[in-house]
Parts: C-alpha cells; sequence; structure tokens
C-alpha cells in the first residue's frame, strides 16, 4: 500500500513489485481494515507534502526571480495566514494594538481602549454560613 500511496503505483503494479499476485492483492484492497490502513496512509502522505508546499511557497515568496511570483506566493501566505481577502478576519486587533490590563477587586482582565475584552476572576467563593470569614 505504501508503494500505492508514495510512489503512485498502480495496484498491479504494486503487487509486482511486492512479489504478490495483482489479483491477490486487489481482494485485499477491497477489505475494510485494509482500506483504513490505505486511507490512514494517505492521510499522513498528504499531510507530509503539504508542509513541504507550504515551504515552497514560503521559498518563493523569499527568493523568487520574478517580482510576480514572489507578489503571489506572498499573497497566498498572507491569505492562509487570514490577513488577506474573503477569510479575513477583522476581529483580530492590528499589529501594535494597545491593551490594557487593569486589575480590578481580586481578578485581572484585558481590555481594549474600545473598553471590550476579556476578563479573568477568581472562582466565587461565597461567605460561609456561620460567620468565620466575616471581617470584623
Amino acid at each position: 500500500m505504501q508503494l500505492i500511496v508514495q510512489r503512485g503505483l498502480t495496484i498491479s503494479e504494486a503487487a509486482e513489485t511486492a512479489g504478490m499476485q495483482g489479483p491477490s492483492l486487489q481482494k485485499a484492497m477491497k477489505k475494510p481494515h485494509v482500506l483504513a490502513r490505505l486511507s490512514d496512509l494517505k492521510r499522513a502522505w498528504f499531510t507530509n507534502q503539504t508542509g513541504k508546499a507550504w515551504l515552497v511557497v514560503a521559498k518563493l515568496a523569499a527568493d523568487a526571480a520574478s517580482p510576480e511570483v514572489q507578489l503571489k506566493a506572498a499573497r497566498t501566505l498572507l491569505e492562509k495566514a487570514g490577513e488577506l481577502g474573503p477569510h479575513r478576519r477583522d476581529d483580530n486587533p492590528p499589529a501594535g494594538q494597545v491593551i490594557q490590563i487593569l486589575v480590578t477587586t481580586g481578578g485581572t482582565g484585558a481590555a481594549m481602549p474600545d473598553g471590550s475584552g476579556v476578563f479573568e476572576l477568581p472562582p466565587y467563593a461565597p461567605p460561609s454560613r456561620d460567620g468565620s470569614d466575616d471581617e470584623g
């Protein structure tokens, strides 16, 4: 199966290379556990190739002889990062955005200048019924 996935061989070619009969491999390729293994191999191979492809795109963006190729590669990277195009996330603050850190009665929070933000407070601990937590 690795020969089929990694080298692109047909079932017949893979069987011959592995010293099997073509019909035997074809029959095995119809079994659910074999198909599951083939699917796992394909997923792993594509994951590996995707990483390699992104390295190529990054190299083109940095080193291509043609400015047009550099621009297209850079645009591809920016689009996938969510910085351009229809997938742009406008809710991300631009680089250099000021974030205020506030301390409020036992908790801390981060707020944007417009007042929006995330606040983190310690869990609420109700006072004990016997009054032993009372100050004073």
